[in-house]
């Protein structure tokens, strides 16, 4: 309930080398830019965001996403970078980012069209509960050939079940 306290807070845990509390700060900063405060300081998130990406925290992809591709507090939008951070954070397991990457690669957004991706990940992304995911696999399923539709059922399997719990 103290936003001062908070920041302070979370800024000794930056201090400490302690990457979740750049996350948590971002995060803070970006809810801000959705609430119409804060725009100024988008640069300063990103950059939070960028540092505990580089340190082995997958989840400041996800927000780094967000800002390349929602263009949050008038950050500027790129569609390569939103494209990379959102696969990072899909690759991670986050399914809302799976649904996301999902929806790029139907509509060529930052990627080639390619419509057995969007399959994969539609797959991945209804499996972790994303609406969108969801949506997107009930969309695409049914006009792929059986073997298409088998290849990317088998493929997603692999994937879940190969991928190493974090």
């Amino acid at each position: 309930q103290n936003r001062e306290r908070a920041e302070a807070y979370f800024k000794q845990a930056i201090a400490a080398d302690y990457l979740p509390g750049n996350v948590a700060l971002a995060s803070i900063l970006i809810a801000d830019a959705v609430g119409g405060l804060g725009h100024e300081r988008m640069d300063e998130s990103r950059e939070l965001l960028e540092e505990a990406l580089e340190g082995g925290l997958p989840l400041a992809a996800l927000f780094l996403a967000r800002l390349y591709v929602e263009g949050i507090g008038g950050h500027p939008v790129d569609k390569l970078l939103g494209v990379r951070y959102t696969r990072i954070s899909a690759e991670d397991g986050q399914p809302v980012m799976q649904g996301w990457l999902a929806r790029m690669y139907l509509e060529g957004w930052g990627v080639e069209v390619d419509v057995l991706e969007a399959a994969f990940w539609s797959l991945l992304a209804a499996a972790g509960g994303d609406p969108l995911g969801t949506q997107i696999r009930d969309a695409v399923l049914p006009t792929l050939s059986d073997m298409e539709r088998e290849s990317v059922m088998l493929r997603s399997m692999h994937w879940a079940f190969e991928r190493p719990v974090r």
